[in-house]
């Protein structure tokens, strides 16, 4: 007979089990904040909770930028009127968009490489092409210079025995 699967009914792995998993190294949560942690799974918790890549909000009143835990005292010291953290925000975001329009222009210039690559391939077939076609010219027009001379040669042959 089947059971639902719930919380309840869910039985505790074994406990070598649970200790290989908690010997696991893994990334901290806030790598992509610039954390170059690897952490054993059993220590991630009490990691995470004292990690400096944290995101945190500036405390500076106006201001609510979010930055990395360990950066906050020094924002918060530097910028402690935080008059510019509004200009600061519009300049993040004006640059975000900038950069998005520059990755939009390198998708652009890559998808029109990846066009010309297309396109220079189909060139040197042609190329190759009309040099077979050009080759083949060439032996066709030696063997009509052979048959040429052939018949100039029988030709000859034929006025000769004619004055006979």
């Amino acid at each position: 007979m089947r059971e639902h699967l719930t919380p309840e009914t869910l039985k505790d792995p074994p406990r070598f089990l649970k200790n290989t998993l908690t010997e696991l190294k893994i990334k901290c949560d806030y790598n992509d904040r610039g954390c170059p942690g690897y952490v054993q799974l059993g220590n991630l918790q009490n990691h995470v909770e004292r990690c400096g890549f944290a995101p945190v909000i500036c405390g500076n009143e106006g201001c609510g930028m979010v930055v990395n835990k360990s950066d906050k005292e020094i924002h918060e010291r530097e910028l402690r009127q935080c008059h510019d953290c509004k200009d600061i925000k519009e300049s993040q975001a004006e640059m975000k968009v900038k950069i998005d329009e520059m990755e939009i222009k390198q998708d652009d210039i890559k998808k029109s490489q990846s066009e010309m690559k297309v396109q220079n391939e189909e060139i040197e077939r042609k190329q190759d092409e009309m040099k077979k076609n050009n080759d083949e010219i060439k032996h066709s027009q030696a063997q009509m210079k052979v048959e040429l001379d052939e018949m100039k040669i029988k030709s000859l042959e034929w006025k000769e025995n004619k004055k006979k």
